[in-house]
């Protein structure tokens, strides 16, 4: 459990780093909105991915069901 623990953390300070140095780079400030010096960007960031919906058809057609995702 410490292991996981420690993997979460690093992870999450991975992707916190990066976006500092990828708003470095493009002369932006960074994630700065969420919690202090933006590091809960990435927990925001986990909760809209859990909260979206999926999108279901109500009566889909056998077309669109076989259909590829990239067609329009």
């Amino acid at each position: 459990m410490a292991i996981f623990l420690v993997l979460v953390l690093l992870t999450l300070f991975n992707i916190w780093w990066e976006r500092r140095v990828v708003a470095r780079m493009q002369h932006r400030i960074g994630p700065n909105v969420n919690g202090p010096f933006g590091l809960l960007q990435s927990l925001a960031d986990g909760v809209k991915l859990a909260l979206k919906e999926d999108i279901i058809r109500r009566r889909p057609t056998r077309w669109s069901s076989c259909s590829p995702p990239s067609w329009p």
